[in-house]
């Protein structure tokens, strides 16, 4: 697991590596420390659904998407 923080300490970007290489669950962080994005990387390829959240008005809302051999597709 790799991990980057902001210089206050609030987690930023959380990466599941495998083998040396990002492999497992992505997840990004607003500067509240919020769940921005997350996703699955398959030897740093994206892949699968991935969400991004969205905190207007301090509200949640979700925009998700699909990725199929590391590009975003329509659904």
């Amino acid at each position: 697991l790799w991990e980057s923080f902001t210089p206050e300490g609030i987690l930023r970007t959380s990466i599941e590596y495998r083998d040396g290489g990002a492999h497992g669950t992505w997840r990004s962080f607003d500067p509240s420390g919020r769940l921005a994005t997350s996703g699955y990387l398959e030897h740093g390829t994206p892949v699968g659904d991935w969400t991004d959240y969205f905190y207007p008005d301090g509200l949640l809302s979700l925009s998700r998407y699909r990725y199929v051999d590391g590009r975003p597709v329509e659904e």
